[in-house]
């Protein structure tokens, strides 16, 4: 019988926020200074992206969170992003979400020191 391998992972690319739209369409944050690693965007990916009518902006691994939807927004320094694809990934040293982000269709001004705003200034 074949041993499993397993994979041990580090987070040592950056730190990122997962916002989302509430009922109102407001901007909350679900987590903050989430550590990240970046990942290669493979060629089947982003074909199969393409084809779907996306384009992949990059890849990144974070410790698993499986309430990590498509639609969510991923901000990267002042970058934006909006979850195209999250994949839980079982075979690795803590268990992780590969989470494919794409440029979204909307920009929004986050705050989270706005108090009342819901995070839109």
């Amino acid at each position: 019988m074949a041993k499993k391998q397993v994979q041990f992972e580090n987070f040592n690319d950056g730190v990122c926020a997962l916002w989302q739209l509430d009922k109102t369409k407001k901007p909350t944050l679900l987590l903050g200074n989430v550590r990240f690693q970046e990942r290669t965007v493979g060629i089947k990916r982003n074909f199969e992206a393409e084809q779907a009518g996306h384009t992949v902006q990059k890849l990144i691994r974070i410790p698993r969170m499986d309430f990590i939807k498509p639609g969510v927004f991923v901000v990267i320094e002042d970058q934006q992003y909006t979850v195209l694809q999250a994949q839980n990934i079982y075979n690795t040293i803590p268990e992780c979400t590969d989470l494919t982000l794409e440029n979204p269709t909307i920009l929004l001004n986050f705050d989270e020191s706005e108090v009342g705003a819901g995070g839109r200034v």
